[in-house]
């Protein structure tokens, strides 16, 4: 089988469910088509106490995963936003080097996400 006719599983990750999609390709006359084969969703446990939620989009990822992935797909995740923590980190032309970047980098997620920024980077 032809690598670029491989199926593709797309996970997508979110605190209150884990969306199991695969995806098939096939050759017509117009080009390659893209079309859902299967389609699951699956709500998470929710996160116990203090733990997480991400904690528990995982755990239902790996009970699901073993079900639905087959050697022949090739797996992409996404992830809400609700687990990712970005920023825009303004231009400084003042920063000599990849070390002051990076602290000035990690001093802008402080200020916006405070102490728990200092284990994220």
């Amino acid at each position: 089988m032809s690598l670029s006719l491989r199926d593709e599983l797309r996970v997508v990750l979110s605190p209150d469910q884990v969306l199991l999609v695969r995806v098939g390709r096939q050759f017509t006359h117009r080009g390659v088509m893209l079309r859902v084969l299967d389609k699951k969703a699956v709500p998470c446990a929710g996160a116990l106490g203090g733990e997480a939620s991400w904690s528990a989009a995982v755990r239902t990822l790996e009970a699901e995963l073993p079900g639905v992935m087959n050697n022949a797909a090739v797996a992409t995740a996404i992830l809400s936003s609700n687990f990712v923590r970005y920023a825009l980190v303004p231009w400084s032309g003042a920063l000599r080097n990849d070390e002051e970047e990076t602290a000035f980098a990690r001093h802008y997620f402080r200020q916006l996400y405070g102490e728990a920024a200092d284990s994220w980077i």
